[in-house]
């Protein structure tokens, strides 16, 4: 497929991109340079990933080894929970 640059640098992505990859008004794009070539991707929309991945629990202990080798956040009381 191919599309002509304007004189503002804008590009009119054709309707089947468009419509392969659900774009619509002001849905954000990526775009990714490799050598010469150029990669363009819809950007995800957090909110609608919200919830589409399940973490195992985090066991005390574990949980324990994790702030003892630095690998969790501190809060600003030094627990990683948050929790004073």
């Amino acid at each position: 497929m191919r599309a002509t640059v304007t004189s503002k640098g804008q590009v009119t992505i054709p309707k089947s991109v468009r419509e392969a990859l659900e774009l619509h008004e002001g849905d954000e794009l990526l775009f990714r340079v490799q050598r010469n070539t150029a990669v363009l991707a819809k950007t995800p929309d957090f909110l609608e990933l919200a919830g589409q991945w399940r973490f195992p629990p985090v066991s005390a202990e574990r949980h324990g080894t994790m702030c003892s080798a630095g690998l969790g956040a501190s809060a600003p009381d030094g627990d990683a929970d948050g929790v004073p």
